[in-house]
């Protein structure tokens, strides 16, 4: 098998103003980094979107992260108001995003991400989408129709949620952020969470 060609971040900053609103919804560049895994950091008046490409010898994968202003440019923790806290959100993430802002009980929360996996469990309308345009097409799809995919996907959900998606992550949003936190501390219900996260990970519901 040959190595595949590395996708640069001209094309994909290219791909991401085609394919995301980004200029609409007031996001700039803030931070570009040249790597072997390179990345791009847009920041709004809301929140932080981070751009990674992973890259291994046959295949590179976007990843979309989402962050508060206050998020680091790199790792997915830091320490805030003297605690350890995750500070970088992506897909697993936004899908209870999804169910908090649909004013979902966490328990329902709960309940759709553990069956993710279930042959025949309902998804989220928005994730189902995504899921069934990954198999409109039998063959591997190329580097950049798996970026397009990705990046419509989030564009779907600008578009679903509006302003009410970005605001969750606004600063001068305290009270939204700790409804949010509350919620989280819902879903992962202390016998639950030992029972599929290992002693001393980092709780779920530690962010920041």
């Amino acid at each position: 098998m040959s190595e595949v060609p590395l996708m640069s971040l001209e094309t994909l900053t290219d791909l991401i103003e085609q394919f995301l609103p980004i200029g609409e919804w007031g996001f700039t560049e803030n931070v570009r980094v040249e790597a072997v895994e390179p990345f791009v950091i847009y920041n709004s008046e809301w929140c932080r979107i981070k751009f990674f490409v992973e890259r291994n010898r046959y295949e590179e994968h976007l990843h979309i992260s989402y962050g508060r202003l206050h998020a680091q440019n790199t790792g997915l923790r830091m320490k805030w108001n003297g605690k350890d806290c995750r500070c970088w959100y992506d897909y697993w993430d936004l899908y209870l995003i999804f169910y908090f802002l649909d004013d979902a009980s966490p328990h329902d929360a709960y309940k759709a991400m553990f069956s993710f996996y279930e042959k025949g469990s309902p998804k989220h309308p928005l994730v189902q989408k995504h899921l069934d345009s990954g198999k409109s097409n039998n063959k591997s799809p190329s580097t950049e129709l798996r970026v397009e995919q990705s990046l419509k996907f989030h564009s779907s959900i600008w578009s679903y949620y509006g302003l009410r998606f970005f605001e969750l992550f606004d600063l001068r949003r305290p009270d939204l952020w700790e409804k949010y936190v509350n919620f989280l501390r819902g879903v992962y219900e202390p016998d639950d969470y030992e029972r599929y996260f290992p002693p001393g990970k980092l709780p779920e519901y530690q962010v920041c």
